[in-house]
């Protein structure tokens, strides 16, 4: 019973560095986006707008989804990234694709990725329960590795599927106008 009430404190601390309360994960007062919105990994406070150094910044081989201005698509992994061009290996070899002339341009995760973040987030989640009958004194029952496990994989899943359609990059004038006080603007 002692070991148990050890434990309490040590799953509350970890718990807290997993899942931050909503207080922390938002905003501060006087940060840019510090307006109130939905919790967890799918909060966007800022579009890219005009942001071509987020491209520029692309690791190469990224997976990219580009929308052109005239409507024209494009994917591919990312060759060369320059302050006037990004150039993409496409099924029919390389493209070149002028910044002037790129309205969006979208970051595209494999399913594989998402199978591998699913596996590592098992072994997390049942190394997790391993870690936590190290301490009580217990080897814990084969039923609760395989819940650490399937929660650990859920939880990199939906972390990997939330960051899936990531915008790198939107051009000026395209974007909609954001809900909420915008960066530079004085909140009375």
């Amino acid at each position: 019973m002692k070991r148990v009430i050890l434990l309490i404190p040590l799953v509350t601390v970890v718990g807290g560095c997993v899942y931050p309360p909503p207080s922390t994960s938002r905003g501060l007062a006087g940060q840019y986006g510090a307006h109130p919105g939905p919790y967890g990994p799918q909060v966007n406070w800022s579009l890219p707008v005009g942001r071509w150094d987020n491209v520029m910044m692309t690791a190469v081989g990224t997976p990219l989804f580009v929308l052109m201005m005239n409507g024209d698509t494009a994917s591919g992994e990312v060759v060369l990234a320059t302050r006037d061009n990004l150039r993409l290996h496409v099924a029919a070899g390389e493209v070149d694709l002028p910044a002037s002339h790129v309205m969006r341009i979208d970051r595209v995760t494999t399913n594989r990725n998402v199978v591998k973040d699913g596996a590592r987030g098992a072994a997390y989640g049942a190394a997790f329960v391993g870690v936590l009958g190290l301490i009580v004194g217990h080897v814990p029952p084969p039923r609760l590795f395989a819940a650490g496990g399937i929660i650990g994989a859920n939880q990199n899943v939906q972390d990997s599927l939330a960051s899936r359609g990531a915008i790198i990059y939107l051009a000026r004038g395209i974007a909609p106008p954001v809900p909420g006080p915008q960066p530079g603007t004085a909140i009375r």
